[in-house]
């Protein structure tokens, strides 16, 4: 076989890989897409069912407001006010502590059936700098998502978008202890 033709070759192989894989790549995004319309389609109601699910008086108590919930993701925020400040005049770290874990929890119950709760079961918090400002900022995603078990991480801003603390939490799912 000439070079030239080796080449004529080569080059057809190459085309028809190419192709394959800009079909691979067409469907990947066509199934991404569909993915983001049916969170899209959402309605209100599922939202609000979410936040119902997701809610608990200690939440309250901390004033920890949900910002963005995704599938597996979520963000929320917390107002720096005298209540939650130790004697230095920064947040205390169990706040910090309990807005990761909530930020955790709530990315676990966006992955969650109707019929189904979690509770943590394991949770480490490593503090970067103290909290200051007049908000923070938890950023959490879900890593691992099985049956049982769930874990997630989340990471703790200030107003500034300094890094004030991360952390990891595993949770235990189980069948819903009652039907809220």
């Amino acid at each position: 076989m000439s070079d030239q033709q080796e080449r004529h070759d080569q080059q057809g192989r190459s085309d028809r890989h190419n192709g394959q894989d800009q079909t691979n790549r067409q469907d990947s995004q066509h199934q991404q897409d569909a993915q983001q319309q049916d969170r899209d389609s959402l309605s209100g109601q599922d939202n609000e069912e979410q936040k119902k699910r997701t809610r608990s008086p200690f939440r309250d108590l901390l004033g920890i407001k949900e910002e963005h919930i995704g599938e597996g993701t979520a963000v929320l925020s917390m107002n720096v006010v005298t209540d939650l400040l130790q004697n230095q005049g920064v947040v205390h770290g169990g706040a910090i502590a309990s807005l990761i874990d909530t930020g955790i929890g709530t990315a676990v119950y966006s992955t969650l059936r109707n019929d189904q709760h979690s509770v943590t079961i394991e949770l480490k918090i490593n503090y970067v700098r103290p909290g200051r400002g007049k908000q923070l900022v938890c950023k959490s995603e879900i890593v691992h998502r099985g049956g049982t078990i769930s874990v997630g991480r989340a990471d703790v801003f200030d107003d500034e978008n300094r890094l004030v603390a991360t952390g990891t939490a595993t949770f235990y799912i189980l069948k819903s202890l009652d039907n809220r």
